[in-house]
């Protein structure tokens, strides 16, 4: 199954800003590139901790996550 972003304009709900964690940097710069090509502003983490620290309630429209490795970070303490 595929899912497609609609690019913000005037008659669609804009999407601004995203969250992207992921432990692998290539897939991190990889979600940005493309997103910020798109026109929308990219926070990208390899840290669940970090990303937690770093950002504000309610700040983003959408979040990209691997759940694996948060949930791997959170039974070890991710450092």
């Amino acid at each position: 199954m595929r899912y497609y972003l609609q690019q913000p304009g005037k008659n669609a709900q804009q999407i601004k800003n995203i969250l992207v964690v992921d432990d692998e940097y290539d897939i991190n710069l990889t979600l940005e590139c493309i997103l910020n090509q798109s026109g929308f502003k990219v926070y990208s983490f390899t840290n669940p901790l970090i990303a937690l620290e770093s950002v504000k309630p309610g700040l983003f429209d959408l979040a990209i996550l691997d759940v694996k490795y948060i949930m791997k970070c959170r039974l070890q303490k991710c450092h």
